[in-house]
């Protein structure tokens, strides 16, 4: 079946459907432009802040942290941080249906 998702914000002039398995959210700039989505110019947002990327084997949306300035997913009412690590940047934390990140 199909997979996409919906990501909107504050900072997103309008919403972004996202039909890739995998996109880095990020701080785009004239001499920075990794990031697939840029969500905003407030350099509290890293270049490369987060990873959102589809898991077959848990059947979700994972969040994947890429910036030590963080990012937190609301879960049960309330928002959790999500790890960063140096070395790995790999640890997938599940999305729920739908899900908020604060970045």
């Amino acid at each position: 079946p199909p997979i996409f998702a919906f990501i909107t914000g504050p900072t997103l002039n309008q919403p972004y459907r996202m039909e890739e398995l995998q996109l880095v959210l990020g701080r785009v700039t004239p001499k920075h432009r990794e990031a697939d989505l840029h969500i905003g110019d407030n350099k509290g947002i890293s270049h490369l802040h987060a990873r959102v990327e589809y898991s077959p084997s848990r059947g979700c949306y994972c969040v994947v942290n890429l910036s030590s300035k963080g990012v937190s997913v609301l879960h049960d009412n309330h928002f959790t941080h999500v790890p960063f690590s140096y070395t790995t940047r790999t640890e997938q934390i599940p999305l729920g249906n739908p899900a908020s990140l604060e970045i």
